[in-house]
């Protein structure tokens, strides 16, 4: 999004040299950390553990199939989350001083599983009202979560009165928490039932890749997971406590005990270097850090108010406990791979360990941090009668080179290199949410019924098969038509068929899809035969994006009717407003993108084509608000498509890469029509909303942002070039037909290196403080066309890391619609 400046945190506590911790004897000696507890209840075993990685990493665990246990809890980033989101806080609005930066969950779903608005979010992902813990020192903890309600007694979720771990089962209680969130991983009142038939039906980790040795192997021998249940418990039956059984078994021997200070600590003098055995000294002797980040844990477990907000925005341990002793604390996080994570503590803003210490550093000196003091609680010291205040805390607040010991110490020297580099046991799958997004090919196919043959089954059969489309809408279908070719299709395609009568199936390729709802809409047309509108909405497996596929056939143009009776001009009008209608409440419903397929009888300049594709009205007066895109056009945009009167619309949220007439012998054997092609990438729900912190008060856009790389061969299909390649980078807004005509600026921001640069009237990119008081436009006084091609940058060489493009326009002062997710690409040597 548009928020340049966000910070993040953890939670340290320092003393300087004149508050040293208070003496209590000599110091005892410190232990590597101990043998990980297993509770009696559920011993550590082997295929329990596989059972429970496989759960962790899989995205069918939720509702849509797009969020795992994993997507949150990286061991690359520490075992928290690298994607950073807005949440708006106590006062729901976003942009204010108590924003949140936690986890995207799943977009809000009611009880159907159907997208609905959420009143903070609409229709894009939910995010956590907290940041996601690190889990790879949870195994110790006789709590968990940041407000500790996982406790040390795992309840059966089926039975509050079945007590399956008497103590030592904080990972169980965690584990079965988020399954049923409705905000992280599932549709709102899910129910055990629901979680449990799901994974007794899919096939496990069938949306991931690259899967590792331990996984892939577990899965050749128990393919399903009745079978894995079977060999972890000894039966197949899938309860939700044995779900959390085995993802906490699997955590339990997730033990980070390799970090340099492990090393070091057991004798290896070379493991840390000289900074960080300095700063390991200072850490331990001159500061007051470690007696709440106790080592080996570096946590002490426990909970404490630091003042990163007042504690009435988020009582923390209170909701638990009913204690007022306990307003607004939360658990003292681990620092082991501190290093590696990037949104810290609760609240999740500051940035990395020297942030944190500029937080601490608040209450002397300068940091452009504040602490909410009213409810702090005070720092402990090895000595139970004396307590430190923060304000007597100045972390070698003179000496920042001192300060950058002890920071290296904790960003490096506690950060094991097997976490690091995601290797076995921190080893892990690819999930279909890291993915680029599967390109789909769409088919339009009139089979003609009239001199139908077997024969001729067959050939339009291989016709599809050979184009191995991904979605077929067939017209002139009728039952024979269908049996037929639903016996040669039905290995590769579920095939819908609507009414008796409907000419008009549906084919999709197994596998790929999940079908929300299918619908056939009466047109109600009478042209030789009853007309339809039959449509699917979809939800792309790997990516849970929906989307909605329509299959029509409009009247021959050249159908003659009795005098005074409508024209097949004027039936396929109406039959045009009808689609358009259709499609309007779906994605009014849905909030996907909607597509047409279909034999609409029409030349670009008829009528009907003209009110789907520029919104011009019809002879009847007839409007509609929808603005589609034919695919062919997009995609051949110099070329006519004359050998076929099919056509595949588009609405924004939909890239299209090709389209294509598929003419030669085969298809001409198989019908009087060629079948019409586009391969299309379904981006999701639509681009929509302000810049968050930056405006207020607007209505939602319907504008969509799309964009390109390509290199000098052209090539688009990589997210990574090479610093030789001159770089071409395009943008297209698709704009909101509520501000088509209207006077707008339009601006260019590209992220690279770690700053903001804009880009000026001139062509020119200059820094960006964040400012919108600074911000330039590259366009202004423009009139808004429906779609507004803007060049990025031209023949860019030589520089090398990662980019992201930002575009935006406005059309008043302070509104701006843009897009969330950027145009990302890297660049390397």
């Amino acid at each position: 999004m548009f928020r340049i400046c966000i910070p993040f945190g953890i939670g340290l506590l320092f003393s300087n040299l004149a508050f040293a911790q208070a003496p209590a004897g000599p110091a005892a000696p410190i232990e590597p950390l101990k043998p990980v507890p297993e509770p009696a209840e559920n011993p550590i075993t082997e295929p329990k553990r596989v059972l429970g990685k496989i759960l962790f990493w899989e995205e069918q665990l939720s509702s849509d199939n797009t969020v795992a246990c994993g997507t949150c809890h990286k061991p690359a980033t520490g075992g928290a989350d690298h994607r950073l989101a807005i949440n708006p806080g106590f006062d729901g609005l976003f942009g204010s001083d108590d924003d949140i930066i936690g986890s995207p969950g799943i977009r809000n779903l009611d009880v159907n599983g159907l997208p609905v608005e959420d009143p903070l979010f609409g229709h894009f992902a939910q995010v956590t009202g907290r940041a996601s813990q690190s889990f790879l020192t949870a195994m110790y903890a006789d709590s968990n979560f940041w407000d500790g309600r996982a406790t040390d007694t795992f309840v059966d979720p089926l039975d509050p009165n079945h007590i399956i771990i008497q103590s030592g089962g904080a990972l169980e209680s965690q584990a079965v928490g988020p399954i049923v969130s409705s905000v992280e991983m599932a549709k709102q009142s899910r129910s055990w039932a629901e979680v449990t038939e799901k994974l007794a039906l899919v096939m496990p980790l069938s949306l991931a890749s690259n899967i590792p040795p331990d996984m892939s192997d577990a899965l050749i021998a128990n393919p399903g997971y009745p079978q894995l249940f079977s060999q972890a418990f000894g039966d197949s039956a899938i309860t939700p406590a044995r779900i959390a059984m085995a993802i906490a078994t699997y955590e339990r021997t997730l033990l980070p005990d390799q970090t340099p200070w492990d090393l070091y600590m057991a004798g290896d003098t070379s493991a840390m270097t000289a900074n960080q055995i300095q700063g390991w000294e200072s850490f331990s002797e001159q500061t007051v850090c470690d007696n709440c980040h106790v080592p080996p844990q570096f946590t002490d477990n426990k909970s404490y108010n630091i003042g990163l907000r007042p504690a009435l925005e988020d009582i923390g341990l209170q909701a638990v406990t009913g204690l007022n002793s306990d307003f607004g604390r939360f658990k003292t996080p681990s620092l082991r791979n501190v290093g590696l994570r990037k949104a810290l503590n609760h609240v999740g803003w500051v940035t990395d360990v020297q942030d944190s210490v500029d937080f601490y550093n608040a209450e002397s000196n300068d940091t452009q941090h504040t602490q909410f003091t009213e409810n702090q609680t005070d720092i402990p010291t090895n000595n139970p009668a004396i307590v430190r205040e923060y304000k007597e805390l100045s972390f070698f607040g003179p000496s920042p080179s001192m300060q950058a010991i002890v920071v290296d110490f904790m960003e490096n020297a506690l950060t094991d290199p097997r976490v690091a580099a995601e290797t076995f046991p921190f080893d892990r799958p690819t999930l279909a949410s890291e993915m680029a997004p599967r390109p789909l090919k769409l088919m339009s196919f009139n089979v003609q019924e009239l001199g139908w043959t077997g024969v001729r089954a067959d050939t339009v059969s291989e016709v599809i098969m050979r184009e191995s489309a991904d979605i077929v809408g067939l017209q002139e279908a009728l039952q024979t038509q269908k049996n037929d070719l639903q016996s040669r299709l039905q290995e590769n395609y579920d095939f819908y068929n609507f009414q008796t009568d409907n000419s008009h199936p549906i084919l999709i390729k197994k596998g790929i899809f999940n079908v929300i709802a299918s619908e056939s809409i009466d047109a109600p047309i009478v042209c030789v035969i009853e007309r339809y509108i039959n449509y699917l909405v979809l939800q792309q497996i790997t990516t849970g994006h929906l989307f909605i596929v329509h299959n029509s056939q409009f009247c021959p143009a050249q159908a003659t009717f009795a005098a005074g009776e409508l024209s097949a001009q004027e039936r396929n009008q109406n039959h045009a407003a009808v689609l358009a209608q259709t499609m309007e409440n779906n994605l009014a419903l849905y909030d996907a993108p909607v597509l047409a397929i279909g034999d609409l009888n029409a030349d670009i300049n008829s009528n009907s084509m003209q009110f789907l594709l520029n919104g011009s009205s019809l002879s009847n007066g007839t409007t509609t608000s929808l603005i589609l895109d034919d695919t062919w056009s997009l995609a051949n945009p110099s070329v006519s498509k004359t050998a076929a009167t099919d056509w595949i619309l588009t609405s924004s949220g939909i890239t299209v890469q090709k389209a294509a007439v598929i003419d030669n012998a085969l298809t001409s054997q198989a019908s009087d029509h060629f079948p019409v092609t586009a391969t299309i990438v379904v981006e999701g729900q639509n681009s929509r909303g302000d810049i968050a912190g930056l405006t207020t008060g607007s209505d939602p856009t319907q504008s969509t942002f799309r964009g390109s790389v390509s290199d000098s061969d052209g090539n688009t299909t990589t997210e990574s070039f090479s610093s030789s390649d001159i770089l071409s980078i395009n943008a297209s807004i698709y704009v909101d037909p509520a501000d088509i005509g209207k006077v707008a600026s339009i601006y260019t921001l590209v992220a690279y290196a770690g700053s903001y640069y804009m880009k000026n009237s001139n062509g020119d990119y200059l820094p960006w403080d964040g400012s919108l008081d600074t911000l330039l436009a590259s366009q202004s006084g423009k009139i808004l066309t429906k779609i507004e091609s803007l060049s990025v940058a031209s023949g860019l060489i030589g520089a090398t890391g990662s980019f992201q493009v930002f575009i935006a326009y406005s059309t008043d002062a302070g509104v701006f619609h843009y897009n969330q997710l950027p145009i990302s690409f890297s660049v390397t040597q």
